[in-house]
């Protein structure tokens, strides 16, 4: 499978999963990062991965 067709079915996996939900969109990495920021987790990174074009890895520690 080629890369290209990867993402176009990982493109429409996602889409089909929200339209199964009634709606919504993926969050940006930069809109998960607020949001673990607002919940006491710091820092967060970006954890490098084989494919970023497919998947990302954000990690974060909870402050005390």
């Amino acid at each position: 499978m080629t890369p290209f067709r990867s993402i176009c079915l990982l493109r429409a996996a996602v889409s089909l999963r929200l339209v199964a939900m009634g709606g919504g969109r993926p969050r940006t990495p930069l809109e998960i990062e607020n949001m673990l920021r607002l919940n006491v987790f710091d820092p967060v990174r970006i954890v490098p991965t084989a494919r970023p074009s497919l998947t990302r890895l954000l990690a974060a520690t909870r402050m005390a």
